[in-house]
């Protein structure tokens, strides 16, 4: 069976990635399929046993893969797998749509209401000929079969997994003082999420404000190259007055990062939307007390482990954030580390992949 992966959104730098390339990985190591795999010139991939393919056609760009889908009719594919909800377009032939979130759909950015119009029309389009869906949770199993009357026997839910394990040493490691390269007389927590549209940081801005009002004095790392660029979060920070609490943090070198993460209290997670909580893999692999938002699809994968508050409530938030002023006993978090495997998701995938086979 030939099956053709789309991997042109893939980087090496991102755990989205690293998370799919495991993936495909396990699906080599299987020797069941004939793979071939697009990718970006970005991506140095060097895989045994299947054909890679380096394309410069934009995965997230409408004329682009257009012009990308006249060569995926040249080929001879019994299978096609996609990444995001641009692909294919107006294509016919077999292909499963893996998608991660409809958080497009439900934030944007879009110029107005005509491009969020087209958008809907084209994800709909892309889904409905799609010969199966699947998806991380099941807010977004709903959110296909109520808002876009996708049939559910089209969709399906596989459970994911933290793509980095780090190896835990018995031995004591020296580490950096953080609050003395920092001049800090305070503790402090760490933000790190890409995302910061759905990530909530706003929120947690404001809290720090009232709690240093009320001489609760905490300060923020912010870890995210992504929010560090964002002018506006910038603005809020001078605006509020807590330039002196909040330090944007570009980027930490690797080998720095584990002691800016064990000498903070713990990591605040407020997000409003998510599926699955990738960026929390590092603050569960140091075994780091984390505060998160109390969304389903989050508790049902930390469960008790974890502390959770109503992220969109400030004062939840600022009370919040007072409650865990003294640092707790770091968690063991083994067992969600280890809950699922690549093995596991390509075993839910091979059965998927089967039963489109025989029905085709």
């Amino acid at each position: 069976m030939k099956i053709w992966i789309d991997l042109r959104f893939a980087s090496d730098d991102n755990l989205y990635s690293l998370f799919w390339l495991e993936i495909v990985k396990e699906l080599i190591k299987s020797r069941k399929y004939n793979l071939v795999l697009y990718t970006n010139e970005k991506l140095d991939l060097s895989l045994p046993n299947c054909e890679v393919k380096v394309v410069s056609e934009n995965p997230w760009s409408i004329k682009e893969n257009f012009t990308l889908k006249k060569k995926f009719e040249q080929e001879n594919f019994d299978l096609m797998i996609f990444f995001n909800e641009y692909n294919p377009i107006t294509y016919k032939k077999n292909y499963i749509v893996i998608l991660p979130s409809l958080k497009k759909l439900f934030f944007g950015p879009f110029k107005n209401s005509l491009c969020k119009h087209y958008y809907l029309k084209l994800l709909t389009s892309n889904l409905k000929n799609a010969k199966k869906i699947i998806c991380f949770d099941k807010q977004t199993f709903t959110d296909l079969n109520e808002r876009l009357n996708i049939e559910e026997w089209k969709i399906e839910i596989i459970k994911w997994f933290f793509p980095i394990k780090i190896e835990k040493s018995n031995e004591k490691i020296q580490l950096l003082d953080i609050k003395n390269k920092h001049n800090l007389k305070n503790d402090y927590i760490i933000y790190d999420a890409k995302e910061a549209r759905t990530k909530n940081l706003e929120r947690v801005l404001l809290a720090l404000k009232k709690m240093k009002d009320e001489w609760n004095i905490l300060s923020l790392f912010i870890l995210s190259t992504e929010a560090c660029q964002n002018l506006e979060f910038r603005k809020i920070v001078l605006d509020l007055g807590i330039s002196d609490i909040v330090n944007f943090i570009w980027e930490v070198d690797p080998k720095e990062k584990e002691s800016y993460y064990k000498q903070s209290l713990w990591i605040i997670y407020p997000s409003i939307y998510e599926t699955f909580p990738f960026e929390l893999n590092t603050a569960l692999s140091y075994d780091i007390p984390i505060i998160s938002s109390n969304m389903e699809s989050i508790k049902n994968i930390l469960w008790s482990n974890i502390e959770y508050f109503n992220a969109l409530s400030n004062p939840d938030t600022s009370k919040a954030l007072n409650l865990f002023l003294k640092k707790k006993k770091n968690q063991d978090y083994t067992e969600i580390l280890n809950q699922n495997s690549s093995q596991d998701y390509v075993s839910e995938l091979n059965k998927i992949i089967n039963e489109k086979n025989q029905n085709s």
